[in-house]
């Protein structure tokens, strides 16, 4: 979490759904949500997005440094 918004960093094929979960998480409107996947994408796993839910949650938790 930043002061000005979201920022997701993840193995995933699709950013726009990865971007789509923090935004239902954080109630954040999408211009506020950054998404950058890593190297390593890969299929199967990589399209559910319970990680992203699980990462955006924790980071509300963690104060902004």
């Amino acid at each position: 979490m930043r002061k000005d918004g979201c920022e997701v960093w993840t193995g995933t094929q699709t950013l726009t759904r990865a971007q789509k979960t923090a935004a239902q998480v954080t109630g954040l409107p999408l211009e506020q949500l950054w998404c950058t996947t890593t190297l390593g994408r890969g299929i199967r796993r990589r399209l559910e997005y319970d990680w992203v839910t699980q990462a955006v949650r924790i980071g509300q938790r963690v104060k902004d440094r």
